[in-house]
């Protein structure tokens, strides 16, 4: 995420937007009550929540698990460049949710189709930023053909151009995934 932040102009939106989630992210040991864990049970790539003692009495720790051999076997067609930047998009994602106060984690279920959305358009737009930091394309389209980032989209007659297909495919798979048709 600091390589694809970096790709970006100094003071620019995307290189803000990619520095908010690795500074809400923070370092190992700097105790930023920010956790990660993995779990290959799990059924989601990623999640983000409230991290609980016993029960359902929360740590005030936010907890960020990953399933990165599911993503990993997704992507198994996939050369090794794409799939550590579908790894650090995922990251970007789950952290997203941690700045943006969304921490729905196990909750995300009860959310409705249209706040689930909400929700979650902001994640998939850091992920897209980080595929589009290396110009590569994303590759999971969640299945349903609409990359986050594809690279030829830079070649299209204008930048504006560009980020409307970008924004448009992020609003699209939202809405499949998570909208009030899909529920």
């Amino acid at each position: 995420m600091e390589k694809a932040a970096q790709n970006y102009a100094e003071g620019s939106v995307e290189r803000k937007q990619i520095e908010a989630v690795l500074a809400k992210i923070g370092t190992e040991g700097d105790k930023d009550k920010i956790r990660i864990g993995f779990d290959s049970k799990m059924t989601d790539f990623g999640v983000t929540g409230p991290q609980f003692k016993v029960g359902f009495i929360p740590t005030g720790n936010i907890l960020m698990k990953f399933n990165f051999g599911a993503l990993d076997q997704t992507l198994s067609k996939w050369d090794a460049g794409t799939v550590s930047t579908a790894e650090a998009a995922l990251v970007g994602h789950e952290g997203e949710h941690a700045v943006n106060g969304s921490l729905i984690g196990g909750l995300k279920y009860l959310l409705s189709g249209p706040e689930r959305v909400r929700q979650e358009i902001p994640s998939f737009n850091i992920e897209s930023l980080v595929f589009k930091s290396f110009n590569q394309l994303e590759p999971l389209g969640y299945g349903m053909g609409y990359p986050l980032w594809n690279p030829a989209w830079a070649n299209v007659d204008t930048a504006t151009k560009a980020e409307e297909l970008r924004r448009a495919n992020i609003q699209k798979v939202a809405e499949t995934l998570y909208g009030s048709k899909k529920q």
